[in-house]
């Protein structure tokens, strides 16, 4: 998954199956920070399922219908 406004705004999902992680990452003017983050391995060629609910004060990022 990737949403992108701009080469200095956006969203990016990613992960390693060698380090065993997958995150959510938004980049911002040249900042990064992780929205969400778990310890499993990344599997490529599988079809992900993101989803993200957000309100004005809290976050939620599901990655497989599991809350990260």
């Amino acid at each position: 998954m990737s949403c992108y406004q701009d080469g200095n705004n956006y969203y990016c999902f990613s992960g390693y199956k060698e380090r065993v992680y997958r995150r959510l990452v938004k980049g911002q003017d040249r900042t990064f920070a992780w929205i969400a983050a778990d310890a499993v391995a990344y599997v490529p060629g599988w079809v992900y399922q993101v989803g993200i609910i957000a309100d004005r004060v809290a976050l939620e990022v599901w990655i497989d219908e599991a809350l990260c």
